[in-house]
């Protein structure tokens, strides 16, 4: 349990620093979160919430931390993790240095977590929370806008 507090405070100090550079490079959000908060606006917030909070984590960490490590590099697992650390950051589409930051950031804390643990699930369970934090601020944002009738 004290992984998991770690691995996501490490995400979240990640997260923190790379939206500091964002905002020094005079940007708001990256490239990935744009389409999110698009996707968001526009769809029902139940099923954005199972795509993003649920799905997406699951398939993500059995792709990056299970098949490619486990089953494409079968006896080189730690070059497999090295690789699906940048196969997550990739599916992001890092536009600049600190989107590159952000989603490398967690690509790297759930792949050692992962390999630390032998457990996908341990990569699984933080993925979910932090997307499932950012999802219910996200969601907190567009029912307000929608109550209000503005557009964000």
């Amino acid at each position: 349990m004290a992984r998991l507090g770690l691995s996501y405070l490490v995400i979240i100090c990640s997260n923190i620093l790379g939206s500091i550079l964002l905002q020094l490079s005079n940007e708001t959000t990256t490239a990935n979160q744009s389409q999110i908060n698009d996707m968001v606006q526009n769809s029902s917030l139940i099923s954005s919430f199972f795509l993003l909070a649920l799905l997406a984590p699951i398939c993500e960490e059995i792709l990056c931390r299970g098949i490619i490590p486990k089953k494409v590099f079968r006896g080189k697992e730690s070059w497999g993790f090295v690789v699906g650390t940048i196969v997550f950051a990739l599916l992001h589409q890092p536009s600049n240095l600190p989107s590159l930051l952000i989603y490398g950031g967690m690509s790297i804390v759930l792949s050692w977590t992962a390999y630390k643990t032998q457990r996908l699930e341990m990569s699984i369970l933080p993925h979910m929370i932090v997307n499932g934090v950012a999802f219910c601020l996200l969601a907190l944002v567009v029912i307000m806008s929608r109550t209000l009738g503005i557009s964000v």
